[in-house]
């Protein structure tokens, strides 16, 4: 009975290292299309605790992939930190591989890096 149940459902097991990527990439992304955002706000969108949104981004600061702007102190308490994401630290290429169709989107920083059309050309060449 408990065979042809499991054998009819999908059990997705993530580990506590891939669930840590699965999270940093949605920290990152979510902090690429929100620019100027603040952990707090991050927590609030992705659903996840505030140490571990702040644990992400400790790294992603150290990595040198967001940056922070400290803001001057408008009221009581603790001024706002915004996020960016550093437009200067290389690009980001999404490939989706599909059975039938492959889709892929490429974001390049226009200061440090070649063009997008340069990058699309040498990815072709393999």
């Amino acid at each position: 009975m408990l065979a042809d149940i499991l054998a009819e459902t999908t059990i997705l097991t993530l580990h506590q290292d891939e669930m840590l990527e699965v999270n940093e990439f949605l920290v990152l992304d979510h902090i690429r299309e929100h620019d100027r955002t603040t952990r707090p706000e991050i927590a609030r969108a992705l659903g996840l605790a505030p140490s571990t949104v702040g644990r992400i981004v400790g790294r992603l600061l150290a990595e040198g992939a967001i940056v922070e702007d400290r803001l001057a102190r408008t009221g009581p308490g603790r001024p706002p930190v915004h996020l960016s994401f550093n437009r200067q630290a290389g690009c980001v290429l999404a490939v989706d591989l599909g059975g039938t169709l492959c889709r892929g989107e490429l974001e390049v920083s226009p200061d440090s890096l070649p063009s997008r059309n340069q990058i699309l050309r040498s990815i072709s060449a393999y």
